[in-house]
């Protein structure tokens, strides 16, 4: 479940784990796109109780720098097939590849919430 620095996404937190309860395992992705400031939700009785009482986990999705962003959306490319074009200056690749690194270890850090167990 993304959140970010709104109370609309507060309010979409609160509306989903009413309904489910604790019928599931939550992750938390801290959105940083716009800001990387969590108070509402750090503050708010969902999110304490999204940690508390149901054991969220919580991961960050940093932010990316806007030119890559813009760039990806003109070139219509993901971060991956970017970070392989040779239209992206080396430096931009790097950044790339750096934010996908770590936006990998933190799904990595919730791999247990996310994915089927290893048998």
């Amino acid at each position: 479940m993304p959140v970010n620095h709104e109370a609309d996404s507060i309010d979409q937190l609160q509306r989903i784990s009413a309904k489910l309860k604790n019928v599931c395992s939550y992750v938390v992705l801290r959105n940083q796109v716009h800001n990387d400031s969590f108070t509402l939700y750090e503050q708010s009785a969902v999110g304490q109780r999204l940690r508390k009482e149901f054991g969220a986990k919580e991961i960050t999705m940093t932010r990316l720098q806007p030119w890559l962003v813009e760039e990806l959306s003109l070139q219509n490319l993901t971060v991956t097939a970017a970070a392989n074009d040779g239209h992206f200056y080396l430096l931009d690749r790097q950044r790339l590849q750096t934010w996908q690194h770590k936006l990998y270890a933190e799904i990595e850090s919730a791999a247990e919430f996310l994915l089927p167990p290893k048998s």
